[in-house]
């Protein structure tokens, strides 16, 4: 349920490790010695040129690629459709601050940031946020293309100067002499002044090259990355099938990198080929690269016994702002002088590489520590809040024990809409929840919400105490679904499908068997499902949610469509699940008074707002029966109880006094009638049903 923001999370964390394997190069030495593998501390020899080439072929390119695709992702999801007067406004300062900190971590930190550029790229796309997929596929391709195309003509123009000054930009950037490589090193190696001086005169050189040359290819990756995103590719909702043919092509956009960087090595490192066109071709693979990463560990997110190593890029990627601001800190103080260790210019490639990796490492557990006990990364909190993002609430406070399902202020907006608004749920554990209101009323939005399918606007949610946000995976796991899309395959038979579902989550055989007999189909379990009544396929579909022995079950309209036959089956079903299953069930309908003969409490949903929530029991103790009146006179009667303080309307049966069956009430109607002269033939109460009891409550009028 809640694999939607976990992918993203794992697709983060991974680009995060290739981000410090890629940049720890830029912080050991010289620009001189990263760019060209023969020369200075960095040079590479027969048994050190994997330190160069696993980079080169694997990361390079790659890593930006994914995060810059994320990125893209993160600007819906945080700002919704374009012209959203409540999120956009939001999106827009949190660009701004984000430039902010790209420009002060790049003059005092990190020569490389790629802060500002996504800034400045996140901003030039904003209105393309509620573009069609289709659209946002051509641009963001055609500005990719483009983006290599000005690569393409810097790398035509340099291979064209006459050779005096070929050979002069070769003796600057490629192979500088002695004197001039010792002031590279000296500019790192002296005082904490000097160090950040030289920090900042390198920024602001690469700033040109970064905003002109790749600001296109950053806009165009992050309108690609939210198209995917809406496709279901990478929210993780796609097909195995889409993304082995996502692999497929991965690997050979890979045999082509691999193929270019071992002629690079074969060649010598010749200028021109390795930082011109062995650039441009991982500039046009690395996307297709990226995505087959992507793909395979949206399939290993799926395998229940790889979910240790998923669940821990999950929190490194949670906490990715925080975490790349960290690796530039860290790196910064080993390598410079007059901030740390100044190992600059003095160790070589592969120790450089073994550094980036374990700092990783410790990366990921320190996130995974941090979240457990803060749940959010600070400089995670520290942006939000200085951009005014009401979505991420302050740590929530939950029950203690915890209840099975508990809201606070749940809000959803969808542009000036506001689908669902200030809803606050509290479902005890063992309950028989009716989530109870007409089509329209916000119910499915909310239990979206509930499973972490949808973003709230505001507002959080716990399940069993674990917070939906922040504890995704822990929540996830207490909760089995049935929501209105379900498909089953007609020509297996209902074990079939069932052990296919018991397979994908690595469950015993005997899980299918008990679901089964929880459900009453296992007297069915070897028909072919296109056999079934729609109500027995219903009943299927509540036996898949089951596998795994959840601790919550939610229901999405499950008796829309039934037969009385169909409904009356459910219903036995549903109503004996919280004793013989000790489940929770929380149910949504339309159908007021089926769920009223199941459920032991109710929340009533009108125009997107809870009105009422309780115990069923106390509904009816609130709002007094009803009593209903016939006479010899009905005429007289009439006019002789609209003098009195009494609510009344006109039925097939009499008269219905609506909440006046107290015995109180009911007597004083007696002793008025009677002593008009007029005979009473009935004076019965009536019990209020939950249909009456939600129309009062819908319009305030409970007692």
């Amino acid at each position: 349920m809640a694999n939607r923001i976990l992918s993203l999370d794992v697709l983060r964390g991974f680009a995060l490790f290739g981000l410090v394997i890629v940049n720890a190069p830029f912080f050991a030495a010289p620009l001189v010695s990263v760019a060209n593998p023969t020369y200075g501390p960095l040079a590479v020899d027969g048994a050190a040129l994997w330190s160069w080439a696993i980079p080169h072929v694997f990361f390079e390119y790659k890593s930006v690629a994914l995060f810059t695709m994320l990125f893209g992702v993160s600007l819906y999801l945080v700002g919704g459709e374009s012209g959203d007067p409540a999120r956009s406004p939001v999106l827009r300062r949190r660009l701004g601050w984000l430039a902010l900190f790209g420009l002060l971590h790049g003059a005092l930190v990190w020569f490389g940031d790629i802060l500002l550029s996504y800034a400045i790229a996140g901003a030039i796309i904003l209105g393309a946020r509620s573009w069609p997929v289709s659209r946002l596929l051509s641009v963001g391709t055609a500005l990719v293309l483009l983006s290599a195309a000005l690569l393409a003509a810097l790398v035509l123009w340099q291979s064209g100067l006459p050779p005096a000054e070929l050979a002069a930009m070769k003796a600057m950037a490629w192979s500088p002499t002695a004197s001039q490589h010792a002031d590279q090193l000296a500019a790192f190696r002296s005082d904490l002044a000097s160090t950040q001086l030289a920090n900042a005169g390198l920024w602001a050189e690469l700033q040109v090259q970064i905003l002109v040359l790749l600001t296109p290819r950053t806009a165009g990756l992050m309108m690609i990355g939210l198209a995917l995103f809406r496709t279901g590719f990478l929210s993780g909702e796609a097909t195995n099938r889409t993304y082995l043919r996502f692999i497929a092509v991965g690997a050979l956009a890979l045999a082509g990198l691999a193929w270019n960087g071992f002629g690079i090595i074969a060649a010598d490192f010749p200028m021109i080929r390795t930082q011109g066109w062995g650039n441009l071709v991982s500039s046009l693979l690395s996307p297709f690269v990226a995505l087959a990463y992507a793909a395979g560990l949206i399939l290993l997110l799926r395998s229940a016994r790889l979910r240790p190593l998923t669940s821990a890029l999950a929190a490194t990627g949670r906490m990715a702002f925080t975490n790349y601001i960290t690796q530039s800190l860290v790196l910064s103080m080993l390598f410079w002088s007059g901030r740390g260790l100044g190992l600059y210019g003095e160790l070589s490639r592969p120790a450089v590489i073994a550094i980036a990796a374990g700092l990783f490492a410790v990366q990921v557990g320190c996130s995974v520590l941090w979240l457990k006990r803060f749940g959010k990364g600070p400089l995670e909190v520290l942006w939000r809040r200085l951009s005014g993002d009401p979505a991420i609430p302050a740590r929530a406070t939950w029950h203690e024990p915890p209840l099975a399902i508990e809201s606070c202020g749940l809000t959803k907006r969808y542009g000036r809409q506001v689908a669902v608004q200030d809803v606050s749920l509290t479902v005890p554990v063992g309950a028989t929840y009716g989530f109870l209101g007409p089509n329209g009323a916000g119910k499915t939005t909310t239990i979206r919400m509930l499973l972490g399918l949808v973003r709230p606007s505001e507002g959080a949610v716990a399940i069993f105490g674990h917070d939906v946000q922040r504890d995704r995976m822990k929540a996830a796991r207490q909760v089995g679904a049935l929501l209105e899309a379900r498909a089953t395959y007609d020509h297996l038979s209902g074990r079939s499908n069932l052990d296919m579902t018991r397979r994908l989550l690595k469950l015993p055989a005997s899980e299918v068997d008990r679901v089964l007999a929880l459900v009453r189909l296992d007297h069915a379990a070897h028909r072919r499902v296109g056999h079934y009544s729609l109500g027995m396929r219903q009943r299927l579909g509540l036996a898949r949610a089951l596998l795994g022995r959840p601790r919550l079950l939610i229901l999405d309209e499950p008796l829309n469509g039934l037969d009385p036959e169909g409904i009356a089956e459910m219903r036995e079903t549903i109503r004996a699940l919280p004793e013989t299953a000790g489940i929770t069930v929380f149910l949504s309908s339309h159908l007021l008074s089926e769920v009223e003969q199941v459920a032991s409490h109710i929340g009533l949903m009108r125009a997107g707002r809870l009105v009422a929530q309780g115990p069923l029991a106390e509904f009816r103790q609130l709002a007094a029966p009803d009593l209903i009146l016939r006479t010899s006179d009905m005429r007289r009667t009439s006019e002789l109880l609209g003098s009195q303080p009494l609510r009344f309307e006109t039925v097939r049966e009499g008269l219905r006094l609506v909440g006046s069956g107290t015995d109180s009430k009911a007597a004083r109607v007696a002793r008025l009638v009677a002593g008009a002269g007029i005979e009473i033939y009935e004076l019965t109460p009536q019990r209020t049903d939950l249909e009456q009891l939600y129309n009062r409550f819908a319009a305030g009028e409970a007692a």
